[in-house]
């Protein structure tokens, strides 16, 4: 019975060779579809995570513009009131001088009638001729005279009327001109307030649907931020435990200096750029979980753009972060700017730079490989500034 089992054995092994080989290169067949399967899910991932980072950003471009077209219908407004005010007095001066101008019409013409006869009947000649004495002859000329230069008064008084009447239409004209294009122009702009509202709500429909992917993200940023704020926190308490330079060695830039600069900053990014996230907490109105915490304000600018000082100063420290790659502090006798989000980094810890002076290249921004983003911060000390108050318009 043992040989019959064995010679069993060996017609299976003989005939049936290929049933071994078959079920290995199924195994490999389906590690290699697995594996196929997961880098492909790790794709679909990456893309969609590339998806809500783009889309983020363009809601915050896009809200940063309605701040921005809001401001300027404040503006347009302001402008209109003080264009109605001042119509409305020029139409009450207007109305007023018109009548004015009316009643001495009705009077120059009445006296002027009344002149003009006892000038025909009365010359000077005659009124000489006429009087009876010396002293009434003289009396007389007397009236002759205030006749003429009471008619000479009325009619420089009746002509500067005309003229400021004249004047005042003009000016009328001009400032209801001004008001029709201010119409226009509040117009345009409520136009386009309509028109970027209705794309943030297409955003926000679009990125409610993407639920937990959405809220990575946003965790993310969040830690991003807070690790930012970590290392800056960290960075001005070692500065601060330091020794004092002498005055030797004292950067000749103040904070006074700086405090005077209010308002009058460059922007830090050399060439064109645009704001795109402004300071502060921002919660979209119909999308709760789409919340922004800004310590400062981000700028986008063309691929390879160069990130450059504001005002002079030394640099504080240069950091090498996750998410920001490098950020480089430069300070300003109390005050400090932050430039984080840079690649190729131009300068390090101790440098002297001047006001527009290149710290280092804008790093990759979420809206696409053809942009660059920073982020840009300004503080007094600990004290975290609207960068927008300092920033030129």
């Amino acid at each position: 019975m043992k040989r019959i089992a064995l010679i069993l054995m060996l017609i299976c092994v003989c005939c049936f060779p290929s049933e071994g080989r078959r079920n290995s290169r199924a195994v490999r067949k389906d590690k290699e579809q697995t594996a196929r399967q997961i880098t492909e899910t790790h794709r679909k991932i990456s893309a969609n995570t590339a998806r809500t980072e783009r889309e983020l950003a363009q809601l915050e471009r896009i809200q940063v513009a309605i701040d921005e077209a809001n401001g300027d219908l404040t503006a347009l407004q302001r402008k209109r009131d003080a264009l109605d005010r001042r119509t409305k007095m020029v139409e009450d001066t207007l109305t007023a001088l018109e009548d004015r101008l009316t009643a001495l019409r009705a009077s120059y013409s009445s006296v002027l009638r009344s002149i003009r006869r006892q000038r025909s009947v009365a010359g000077r000649t005659s009124a000489i001729f006429a009087s009876q004495s010396a002293s009434q002859a003289a009396r007389r000329l007397r009236y002759l005279d205030q006749l003429a230069k009471w008619e000479k008064n009325k009619a420089a008084e009746l002509k500067k009327t005309k003229e400021e009447t004249q004047l005042r239409r003009q000016e009328l004209e001009t400032l209801l001109a001004k008001v029709a294009d201010n119409e226009s122009a509040q117009q345009e702009k409520l136009e386009e307030l309509s028109q970027r509202r209705q794309s943030a709500e297409q955003l926000v429909e679009s990125l409610k649907k993407q639920g937990k992917n959405l809220q990575d993200v946003l965790n993310r940023q969040k830690a991003m931020a807070q690790e930012l704020e970590r290392e800056l926190q960290r960075a001005i308490e070692e500065e601060s435990q330091v020794a004092a330079p002498s005055p030797s060695t004292t950067a000749p830039v103040t904070g006074t200096d700086f405090a005077q600069a209010k308002g009058k900053l460059m922007r830090p990014i050399a060439g064109s750029s645009t704001l795109v996230s402004n300071f502060g907490r921002r919660t979209h109105e119909e999308f709760e979980k789409v919340t922004v915490q800004n310590n400062g304000v981000d700028f986008e600018a063309p691929a390879g753009a160069k990130a450059v000082a504001v005002f002079p100063g030394t640099v504080s420290m240069v950091i090498v972060m996750q998410g920001y790659q490098n950020v480089v502090l430069i300070r300003h006798g109390e005050y400090l700017t932050v430039y984080a989000g840079l690649t190729n980094v131009l300068v390090r810890k101790g440098d002297t730079v001047k006001a527009g002076d290149e710290l280092g290249t804008l790093q990759t921004s979420p809206s696409g490989t053809d942009y660059g983003r920073l982020h840009f911060e300004v503080r007094h000390e600990k004290e975290k500034l609207n960068p927008s108050d300092w920033l030129r318009p």
